[in-house]
C-alpha cells in the first residue's frame, strides 16, 4: 500500500479501490523487531500466503480504513493480491 518514493494520499486508495478493500498491515511468518520498522518486499508473482503467519488457519489483516480483519487460509493468490493492490481497479469477491 505504501510508496516510500511518492507517498500516497488517502485520495490515491479511495479512488481506485477503496479503503474497505485495501490491506494495509498483515502479520507474517518472519517476525521484523519492532525497533527495525521494515517491510516485506511483495513481488506479484510469488504465492502470498507462505509470507502470512496463520494461527488456526487464519490471519489478522489491517485494511486501510482502520478496520482489522480475519481472513481465513486458502483465500487464492488473485484475491489476496487484488486486496494488497492499492489501485489495480480489481473487483474484490466475498470473503
Amino acid at each position: 500500500m505504501f510508496d516510500l518514493i511518492q507517498g500516497i494520499k488517502l485520495l490515491d486508495i479511495s479512488n481506485a479501490d477503496g479503503m474497505s478493500n485495501t490491506v494495509m498491515v498483515v502479520e507474517t511468518a518472519d517476525a521484523i523487531p519492532w525497533s527495525k520498522p521494515d517491510d516485506i518486499e511483495f513481488d506479484v508473482k510469488l504465492p502470498i500466503e507462505k509470507l502470512l503467519k496463520f494461527t488456526d488457519d487464519k490471519t489478522s489483516v489491517l485494511m486501510a480504513d482502520g478496520s482489522v480483519r480475519s481472513i481465513k487460509k486458502g483465500l487464492g493468490d488473485k484475491t489476496w493480491r487484488a486486496l494488497i493492490q492499492r489501485n489495480d481497479g480489481t473487483p474484490i469477491p466475498d470473503f
